[in-house]
């Protein structure tokens, strides 16, 4: 498990400032998870799970039963995400994500059954937050039932929760929607996502699960979906705006797909370089620049023996 920390970061703090860090750390643990074959052809892993987890505020409260494995100055999931992003695009036909077509109808139902010793009527299907939150459940639940093992290709399991975050923004760290939401959470992860996936492949599976902090993005862009682009789907988001010029992901808010981009890119594909910050940096620099030289000259000009603008020079006494 790694769980990210706000400590000494900022939102868009980017992941390869830690990356060497965070991969001695996770090697430095390998003798714990890697299989014991020697064979260096024989195949060691079946499936690969990543589960990133937006707006934790309290990793405790979902994982009690796992110790962090690592800890990383990364708060943003999106530098998670994008790295599992990078992770699928080479695994295409190994890959596996949750399935878009789920109506709320059916996921409030799943929700009531498969949770029963939790308050579910503290969530209603017509808040957008509770929607998000409701729909990822049963999402989820379906991925992880969906899955059979032995099969030929080596998976790459991935997927992205932001209903816990859109809890926390709606109602707030201290209620009980967002306190019963983290509840729902660890009941899920510890009777269903961990227990079935270490039982299909059982010593050869890894799963690592990303808690990072509820934080707001401080960013200059619009949130996706509100330029008026709305895809119905991932797919049709990628396809539309060729994977976001490669500088992004298709992300869905209140189930509208559209372009998250890298920090230093914008538009409604991500096409366009953000020069908006190295703009303001040489700005401010040639302003300081020409405050710096002005006061070197004002010193300078000060410091002369100066009467009615006029300097006085003094003729060395003779010698005799």
């Amino acid at each position: 498990m790694v769980v990210s920390h706000m400590l000494g970061t900022t939102p868009s703090h980017p992941l390869h400032m830690h990356s060497q860090k965070a991969a001695e750390s996770v090697w430095a643990q390998s003798s714990n998870w890697m299989p014991t074959e020697v064979d260096v052809f024989d195949q060691k892993l079946d499936a690969n799970l990543f589960v990133v987890v937006a707006g934790a505020q309290n990793p405790e409260a979902i994982l009690a039963a796992h110790d962090p494995t690592l800890f990383v100055n990364a708060n943003d999931p999106q530098d998670f995400v994008e790295l599992a992003e990078d992770t699928a695009e080479t695994l295409k036909d190994a890959t596996m994500h949750l399935k878009e077509d789920v109506t709320i109808d059916e996921a409030w139902k799943s929700f009531q059954l498969q949770f029963p010793e939790v308050r579910t009527d503290l969530f209603h299907v017509e808040k957008d937050a509770d929607k998000t939150f409701i729909i990822e459940m049963k999402q989820i639940h379906d991925l992880i039932k969906s899955l059979k093992p032995k099969d030929k290709e080596t998976k790459f399991i991935s997927f992205e929760i932001n209903g816990l975050q859109a809890v926390l923004d709606t109602y707030g760290a201290n209620s009980e929607q967002y306190k019963t939401a983290n509840v729902i959470l660890r009941d899920l992860f510890e009777k269903t996502v961990i227990p079935d996936f270490h039982q299909i492949y059982a010593g050869r599976g890894v799963a690592t699960f990303v808690l990072t902090p509820g934080v707001r993005r401080l960013s200059r862009r619009a949130e996706p979906g509100s330029s008026g682009v709305c895809y119905q789907s991932r797919a049709a988001c990628k396809e539309a705006t060729d994977s976001c010029s490669g500088h992004g992901v298709c992300r869905s808010v209140n189930g509208c797909y559209s372009c998250q981009c890298k920090n230093t890119f914008v538009g409604e594909s991500c096409e366009y370089v953000d020069a908006t910050a190295d703009f303001q940096l040489l700005f401010w620099t040639g302003v300081g620049l020409i405050v710096l030289v002005g006061g070197v000259l004002m010193f300078v000009y000060k410091s002369g023996d100066i009467n009615n603008g006029i300097i006085l020079t003094q003729s060395l006494p003779k010698q005799d």
